[in-house]
């Protein structure tokens, strides 16, 4: 750290951080298929299980030069376990008149466990690092079940469709501080899609397509985390619990070449 302009030396430090830590991934898939007539309808389920669990060992030193002061010295350890459990259902059924009926349902589980105990030495004695020590529980249970249909009209294909989804999230911090939070809610979410040939282009057809919809974006589990994690002395990583859901209405015009997108336009 030098000051302008005359270049003079205020401060000098040094700051060695290393991590290490294995990581260990399991996931299995079940999944089935049911044809109910030769004319496409079918109904389909998978259920996925996804386990992670992540360790981390760190230790760092922070060597203050100029002004001359004690080395801090740092060390921790930080333990994250999350299991994810997902069943899907879909049906799509084939009706009189070129109509199709398409409907669904998710179930998502997520339970996570984050563990971190972290001490300092500052030359004298070792002392347990409050700011870093942390211990973490987060549970998130999503339900969402849709119904659209899809209709010809001639050369033009209409779809119109609506979801409904269910959030229930519950985030405890047990150390250092209560930072406890609950999301639940319940919304919905319209769809429109608009699909229309216009010619035919080598043999392969341009197609013109419409497509209005809504959506969420949740905050994932590491930006919710209150738990500080230490970068160097000067930066460190911390979730925010207030966090709250983000929505997009999206607007779209695309065309299509042999089902190769070409052109878009549109707005969010």
């Amino acid at each position: 750290i030098k000051n302008m302009p005359s270049g003079n030396k205020s401060g000098e430090n040094i700051s060695v951080v290393a991590n290490g830590g294995p990581s260990f991934y399991l996931g299995n898939n079940v999944s089935a298929k049911y044809k109910i007539d030769s004319l496409g309808s079918e109904w389909t389920s998978s259920l996925d299980y996804n386990y992670y669990n992540n360790k981390n060992s760190q230790l760092y030193n922070n060597f203050n030069i100029l002004p001359a002061k004690n080395t801090l010295n740092g060390d921790g350890n930080t333990d994250n376990i999350k299991n994810i459990l997902a069943f899907k259902s879909d049906l799509v059924f084939k009706l009189k008149r070129k109509l199709t009926l398409e409907a669904g349902l998710k179930i998502n589980a997520s339970i996570s466990n984050n563990d971190a105990a972290y001490f300092a030495d500052s030359g004298s004695v070792k002392y347990a690092d409050l700011f870093q020590t942390n211990r973490f529980r987060y549970k998130e249970n999503i339900f969402s079940s849709y119904l659209q249909l899809a209709k010809s009209f001639g050369k033009l294909s209409v779809k119109p469709g609506l979801r409904m989804e269910s959030t229930d999230i519950n985030g405890r911090q047990i150390i250092p501080t209560d930072t406890s939070f609950k999301i639940k809610r319940t919304d919905l979410f319209p769809y429109l899609y608009l699909r229309h040939p216009f010619t035919k282009i080598f043999g392969f057809m341009l197609q013109g397509n419409i497509i209005l919809r809504r959506s969420i974006t949740r905050p994932y589990y590491e930006a919710l985390n209150p738990y500080p994690k230490y970068i160097d002395q000067y930066t460190y990583d911390i979730g925010n619990p207030a966090l709250q859901p983000q929505f997009t209405n999206n607007y779209e015009f695309n065309l299509t070449y042999d089902e190769f997108p070409v052109f878009s336009a549109g707005i969010n």
